[in-house]
This record gives structure tokens, sequence and C-alpha cells, in this order.
């Protein structure tokens, strides 16, 4: 067994199979994962009744950050994960180039946003940025989530 397979196992089915509500079961998941990848931030979002996706779990973030963040498809890079139905994995971005502020969100130049999807639509965001160590995402990071995120699908949908 390898150690993906041993955290699924021991830590999130775990959560997944006790009697916390919903809402408790994504945050323990989400600080389990940030744990596991050793993740400075995460976030996972949810779709409101308005169509915005804001976030339900966290670490890492200030309460400012969670109450204002809402974000519509299209909108930013998480927008446009939901948008395109599909992982952005961005490896190395410029923290210094003039005119954004990537610097102002991030510590590290790396992250990944993954969508979650249910018959063809999309119920969540998993938002990972500021590795640890200042260490940037890998592939093997990338493929890790995969399974990770058919255990939040399961939560959330439930």
């Amino acid at each position: 067994m390898d150690e993906l397979e041993e955290f699924i196992i021991n830590n999130l089915w775990k959560i997944i199979s006790s009697k916390e509500n919903k809402d408790n079961k994504l945050q323990k998941i989400v600080e389990e994962i940030s744990s596991f990848l050793r993740i400075e931030k995460i976030s996972l979002m949810g779709s409101d009744k308005n169509g915005f996706f804001v976030i339900i779990a966290q670490n890492g973030l200030s309460k400012n950050i969670v109450k204002e963040t809402k974000v519509k498809e299209g909108d930013g890079i998480a927008g446009m994960a939901i948008l395109e139905k599909r992982a952005i994995f961005i490896r190395k971005i410029d923290l210094t180039r003039e005119g954004t502020d990537y610097n102002r969100h991030y510590k590290t130049d790396s992250f990944i946003i993954y969508p979650i999807e249910e018959n063809g639509k999309i119920i969540g965001v998993l938002n990972l940025t500021d590795k640890k160590e200042d260490l940037n995402f890998t592939e093997k990071d990338l493929d890790a989530i995969k399974p990770i995120i058919e255990r939040i699908k399961f939560v959330m949908k439930n």
C-alpha cells in the first residue's frame, strides 16, 4: 500500500464514516489534505443559491478572504476551472510581473485549482496554494488530488 492509499484509508475514510455533519467533515478533510500535501493555504468552494462559488471549508486563509470570496463561472482562475471543467495546474507564475497582484495572494509560484464535477455539473472547486517550505507543486501532487476529489465529492453530494 502506498502513502496516498494509506492516507485515504486511515485519514479520509475515518472522517467520511464519522457521525459528523457534512460541513464538519469537509472542514476536517481539507485540514487533512493540507497536512498530507504540506499546504499552507487550501480552500474548498461550493455553489450558493445565487450561482456563486463560496468558500465552505479552508485552512490558512484569513476570515476576510473567506467572507469576501465569491467566484462566478469564468471569473478569475477558479472561474476558468469551473467554465472549462478541468484542473488548472500552474507550475510557475511570475510573482513580480507588473500589472498583476499575484504577489499579494501567493507566497510560492505554483498552485492547483481542481473543479469537482458530478453528472456534468461543477459542484465544487478545490484550491491548493502555497506549499510549505516554499516548495512548488508537482505532477505527483496533481495525481494525488484525483482520488481525494472523489472522496470530497462523496461527502458534498450526500
